[in-house]
């Protein structure tokens, strides 16, 4: 399989209600307080993809994944600690319980986009202290009160392969099964003390499906100019649709809901930087706000893809280092022991098929008048997809294809 680095998978929620900013149930400050985190994600969200987009081949993100992660760890941080994740966050001049309440607030946003037997939705978080080890109960009840967050005890010390396996279960069981490992040989290991995850699993079925029948092998052409056969799905069908001399941009609705893909193709194979650098200075909100309804012929590939990265450089290279350096960290309000960070690790996955997708074969002949040539989309060369809900505003995953692979191969991480 060729491996390119031009093409880029990005995955966001957008909404077809545009107007809808917020839930009705939220209070005025609750309404005000998530509406300011959720900016804060989306800056933070660009700048992290700005950082792991300088990685070679295929790349998943999930930015809501990260902020709500971090923002965890950064409610136990202290001094200049605190302030410097504050920063990378975007998080200055939110209190305490401002952002308990905005996060709150923000997930039952995001797991309100269910639809039952359409979009299966599930955000979860966990936080794994060391046998003995005083973390304060102030830090437990802020992480299960505002972040609903599961506590446990483990033991590191004494049996990290079965922390590990406690671990790895429960995150197998967050993603469905769809990241069944998230430890490695030795870590966490016997000195780790704690532990934080924080994951989403998603499911939606496209509003039009893909007929099975019309997908047929294509090539797929890296910006190296290799080729790769791979199995491209079919349609022709009127999207929210936009183009310009750099892009082609199209959105494709899932079922019954506010959620969809938005795919980001640049005009030639070696556009994808230029692509993902718009994208990192607000291209997606000026991309959105050009799309209109226009019959477009649809060609895309059928295809599984999965990132593994380590993010203490990206996250030190947006300013939060004293987290990382023994000594230095404070994170006096999870304990009065000193911790510091020794691992930031996301993994990720995305799968694009025809799921749920029933064949069915009919010949229907007509004769109208002559429309306008439509639109064809084609994918068959490095592009972006985003998945993104516009009434929150909240990107849950990013990600590139540098080439697709056929479902259930293992795809080359990026680190």
């Amino acid at each position: 399989m060729i491996w390119c680095r031009q093409l880029l998978l990005l995955t966001a929620f957008v909404s077809a209600l545009a107007g809808i900013v917020v839930t009705p149930r939220l209070a005025p400050a609750s309404e005000s307080a998530t509406r300011t985190l959720v900016a804060a994600n989306a800056e933070f969200a660009a700048d992290l993809y700005g950082q792991v987009a300088e990685r070679e081949g295929n790349l998943v993100l999930s930015p809501y994944v990260v902020s709500a992660g971090l923002g965890m760890v950064e409610a136990g941080a202290r001094s200049e600690t605190q302030q410097q994740m504050a920063r990378a966050l975007h998080l200055v001049g939110m209190s305490r319980d401002e952002l308990c309440v905005a996060h709150g607030a923000l997930r039952d946003e995001v797991l309100a986009l269910r639809r039952p037997g359409a979009v299966e939705l599930d955000f979860a978080s966990s936080l794994w202290i060391q046998d003995g080890f005083p973390c304060l109960e102030s830090y437990r009840d802020l992480a299960q009160s505002c972040y609903h967050s599961e506590v446990g005890r483990v033991d590191f010390r004494g049996d990290p392969e079965r922390a590990r396996a406690e671990i790895d279960a429960w995150a197998s069981a967050a993603t469905r099964g769809m990241i069944p490992r998230v430890s490695s040989h030795d870590s966490p290991d016997v000195e780790t003390r704690v532990v934080w995850l924080s994951a989403v699993h998603f499911k939606g079925l496209w509003e039009h499906e893909f007929d099975v029948s019309e997908t047929d092998s294509g090539l797929f052409f890296a910006a190296s100019g290799e080729t790769a056969s791979v199995d491209m799905m079919n349609q022709r069908r009127t999207f929210p649709y936009f183009e310009d001399d750099t892009v082609q941009i199209v959105q494709l609705p899932y079922k019954g809901s506010s959620l969809s893909m938005l795919l980001v193709l640049p005009a030639v194979a070696s556009g994808l930087p230029a692509a993902e650098v718009s994208l990192a200075s607000g291209g997606l909100e000026q991309w959105l706000a050009g799309l209109d309804s226009r019959e477009v012929v649809l060609t895309v590939p059928r295809f599984t893809i999965s990132s593994s990265i380590d993010l203490r450089r990206d996250l030190r290279a947006l300013g939060i280092r004293r987290a990382f350096r023994e000594g230095a960290a404070d994170f006096s309000g999870i304990s009065e022991n000193p911790l510091f960070l020794t691992r930031v690790f996301q993994r990720a996955v995305v799968e694009v098929s025809e799921e749920g997708t029933r064949a069915a074969a009919v010949l229907d002949v007509e004769a109208a008048p002559g429309l306008p040539v439509p639109a064809v989309f084609r994918a068959d060369r490095p592009f972006l997809f985003v998945i993104r809900d516009a009434a929150s505003a909240t990107v849950l995953f990013m990600g590139r294809v540098a080439s697709p692979e056929p479902m259930g191969m293992e795809s080359t991480q990026a680190n």
